[in-house]
């Protein structure tokens, strides 16, 4: 090359290729041969609205037309839902029975693979959301419907609820403003659909130790009444005191183990299932995939999987997944870094492999495994939610 200097160096003829930075607010990820830059509002969106202030900003609603990108967006996502299932809007929309992209393309037939699809397929559903906390599927949604981080979306008979946890002390009034501040109330328990949603949204929060949470309900003359004077149903038993203690006995199908200062209750599923549906089954049932946290809660799972197992060697699915060479726990949290003295470990360490299963018949090791593999897997509750005085 001849000797540049000068001039030469910033004619208009040379082409620079040094990667534009993302604007302030934005992450910058490398993708195929370009970079994108992501950026999370939690500011409560209707569809419509996400997407004119994304355009706005010069961009649009994320496009998950690749599995490189739902990683992407799994890993951006995972601390801002630090634990919690979070819901947030994605290019999507239906026409007919065909869901388009922004630009008037077809989203690919294969999307599913892409990013697991879980659709009502509700004629007034007709835009797309990822919703999760470890992993994130597809979701189908009503446009008019704010998403935000930290309120979390329930599909009821009638009508959707979005359910959303303050961790801050407060008293019953301070507690009823915060939540209308929001544009909401404290929850109001008026049908078991709605209470097994409230257990639902608890556990993972709970997280195996007991909590209390301010809910709807008054008492007035001696009885029990909602907000709006209403009185209350009787589908969560209400206990009188104000230190229960004391542990509920587990649902039908569970069974019971002590451990250390609560009960978990276990249900094991024969269903070969994907790690997705395994989590979806458990947490819908208002637990979670099992989580071997202590080697104790090991030994609990090899005393109830003994019986199961009957001398053949059996594969269950339990809570861990692989993010960057580190693996998690459902809540965000990294798991032991003795875990291997926990559960021992035969792990292939293939990039695809990113879930944890137990494997054995009189013995029982945990092993990696990829995530559209089936196997049966193992639920875990801990105690039920009571209403208290």
């Amino acid at each position: 090359m001849d000797n540049l200097s000068g001039d030469d160096l910033v004619s208009p003829q040379w082409i620079s290729f040094v990667p534009v930075s993302c604007k302030d607010g934005y992450l910058t990820y490398n993708y195929t041969n370009t970079q994108i830059c992501l950026k999370y509002v939690s500011t409560p969106c209707t569809y419509p609205e996400a997407t004119g202030y994304c355009q706005a900003d010069g961009g649009d609603l994320i496009r998950l037309d690749s599995q490189l990108k739902h990683e992407i967006a799994t890993d951006y996502l995972l601390p801002i839902a630090n634990g919690s299932t979070i819901d947030v809007w994605i290019q999507g929309t239906k026409v007919g029975n065909d869901w388009f992209f922004h630009d008037g393309s077809k989203m690919p037939e294969d999307f599913d693979a892409i990013c697991p699809l879980a659709l009502d397929n509700n004629v007034n559903e007709t835009h797309l959301r990822v919703h999760g906390s470890s992993t994130f599927p597809c979701w189908d949604m009503v446009p008019t419907l704010p998403l935000s981080d930290g309120c979390t979306t329930y599909n009821l008979t009638s009508h959707q609820i979005c359910l959303k946890y303050f961790p801050v002390p407060a008293r019953y009034s301070s507690a009823r403003n915060l939540c209308q501040a929001e544009g909401g109330d404290l929850i109001k328990i008026d049908s078991q659909e709605k209470y097994d949603k409230f257990e639902t949204f608890h556990v993972p929060i709970a997280n195996n130790t007991l909590i209390e949470v301010w809910v709807q309900g008054e008492k007035i003359e001696g009885q029990w009444k909602f907000d709006d004077g209403t009185p209350i149903p009787n589908f969560c038993p209400i206990t009188t005191g104000t230190n229960p203690g004391e542990i509920l006995s587990c649902k039908d199908g569970y069974l019971t183990y002590n451990y250390t200062n609560t009960q978990i209750c276990l249900k094991y599923v024969s269903t070969p299932s994907t790690y997705l549906e395994a989590t979806e089954y458990c947490q819908a049932d208002g637990g979670d995939l099992i989580r071997l946290d202590s080697k104790r809660k090991h030994d609990i799972v090899t005393d109830y999987l003994l019986p199961i197992a009957n001398g053949s060697t059996i594969d269950v699915l339990i809570q861990g997944t692989k993010e960057r060479n580190e693996w998690f726990f459902h809540d965000g949290s990294k798991m032991p870094e003795d875990f291997d003295a926990i559960c021992p470990l035969a792990l292939n360490n293939n990039v695809n492999e990113k879930h944890l299963r137990v494997h054995g018949s009189s013995t029982f090791s945990c092993w990696d495994m990829v995530p559209i593999r089936r196997y049966s897997f193992l639920c875990e509750q801990y105690h039920k939610f009571t209403i208290y005085e």
